[in-house]
């Protein structure tokens, strides 16, 4: 069973949110699933990770949830 990171997407400069953004598509071997996961500040957010089995899906959600953190946050909140 292998778990490894396929694409980091980050935004650097703050756009309206002060925070660094980062989003990571991990790929699991075992159960053949992509995991999207959303962090800012450095911390993973609760609530803000995605399932999927197909990886262009993957990568554009993390692709969105990277650009449309303020949107997330008001669902998710901050941990």
């Amino acid at each position: 069973m292998t778990i490894k990171v396929l694409k980091t997407y980050r935004r650097e400069q703050p756009g309206q949110t002060p925070f660094k953004v980062m989003t990571r598509v991990y790929f699991d071997d075992y159960l053949e699933e992509y995991t999207v996961g959303l962090f800012v500040d450095g911390k993973k957010q609760k609530g803000a990770t995605y399932f999927t089995d197909d990886k262009d899906d993957a990568l554009q959600t993390a692709q969105y949830m990277r650009n449309h953190l303020d949107e997330i946050v008001e669902g998710v909140g901050r941990s």
